[in-house]
């Protein structure tokens, strides 16, 4: 639950691109919840 809280951090439009990505038939996923959680952390 945490980790999807500190999405909330998020900007609105980062919010949105994340929401409507493709899925990922085949192949490696190029977004990883690691990655856009260590910038959801990030104060600006």
């Amino acid at each position: 639950m945490t980790h999807i809280m500190w999405l909330v951090n998020l900007a609105p439009e980062i919010q949105e691109v994340i929401l409507f990505l493709s899925r990922v038939e085949s192949g490696p996923n190029t977004v990883k919840e690691i990655g856009v959680r260590r910038i959801a952390r990030v104060v600006d």
